[in-house]
Parts: C-alpha cells; sequence; structure tokens
C-alpha cells in the first residue's frame, strides 16, 4: 500500500502539486543535459568560447559562442516559472520537509546554468546570480 493513501487530502493535493512543478522543472533539465551533452561532440571549428582542454593554460583567445549554448538559455529561464510556483506551494518553514522531491532537478538546473556561464565567460556563477537566472531571492551573510 502506497504511504499517499495515509495522508489527509488537503495534503494529497500539496504534493501533487510539488509532484506536477518538479516535473515539469525535470523535463526542462533533461533536455538541457541532452543539448549540453552535444558540446563534446562538437567539432572545433564549431565549439563553445573556450578553447581546446589542452589549449587551457595557454593565452588562447575564445571562439564565438555556439548555437547549443544559445538554445539553452531559453530553457534556463523558464526554469524561473516552475522554482516561482515551488516557492508558493511549499509552506513557509517547511523547506526540509520537501526539499528531496526537487533537489536533484534543481541541482542539474544550476549545472546547466553555471555550465553555460562558464563556457561563455570563463567565469562561475555567484550564488545571487544562480538565484536571479533560476528566479529566486537569495541573500548570502557571512
Amino acid at each position: 500500500m502506497c504511504v499517499t493513501h495515509f495522508l489527509p487530502v488537503f495534503l494529497l493535493t500539496k504534493v501533487q502539486k510539488i509532484r506536477d512543478e518538479v516535473h515539469e522543472l525535470d523535463k526542462k533539465t533533461r533536455m538541457m543535459a541532452g543539448i549540453l551533452n552535444k558540446l563534446h561532440s562538437t567539432p572545433p571549428d564549431q565549439s563553445a568560447s573556450f578553447p581546446a582542454w589542452g589549449a587551457l593554460h595557454l593565452n588562447v583567445e575564445p571562439r564565438p559562442v555556439t548555437p547549443l549554448l544559445d538554445s539553452v538559455r531559453p530553457i534556463i529561464q523558464s526554469c524561473k516559472k516552475n522554482s516561482s510556483a515551488l516557492a508558493e506551494i511549499i509552506p513557509p518553514n517547511q523547506f526540509w520537509r520537501w526539499k528531496e522531491m526537487w533537489s536533484i532537478s534543481l541541482r542539474n538546473a544550476i549545472y546547466s546554468a553555471a555550465l553555460v556561464e562558464y563556457m561563455t565567460t570563463r567565469t562561475l556563477l555567484s550564488l545571487e546570480q544562480v538565484g536571479a537566472t533560476l528566479g529566486s531571492e537569495l541573500s548570502v551573510s557571512m
């Protein structure tokens, strides 16, 4: 018997809403991963703004950004809708209760955003940039 049979009806609808948003986010992250995996098979004359892996230590001028990276950017931007919806669905102070449902999808979306940024500018995304890219107001205090 499934555990959801023992949950109250209002909680079942919340769980289903979370699952629906996670499913949509997961579809987008799989699509991004499939597109970004093509970077491995892109010929050098069409590769991203990154020199050959062996030439990292050399001061080589980067090549233009490929259409592969450009095709991933709109998908990354569309993840804002899903992260905003999840933020609305999750009750205040219950993040830890539900986080396992979307943590892998969110990690994959962050990885895709970071890879696109790195392949384009050779810099990593800060936590604030990730929040802006994926639609979350983040503040870090150290």
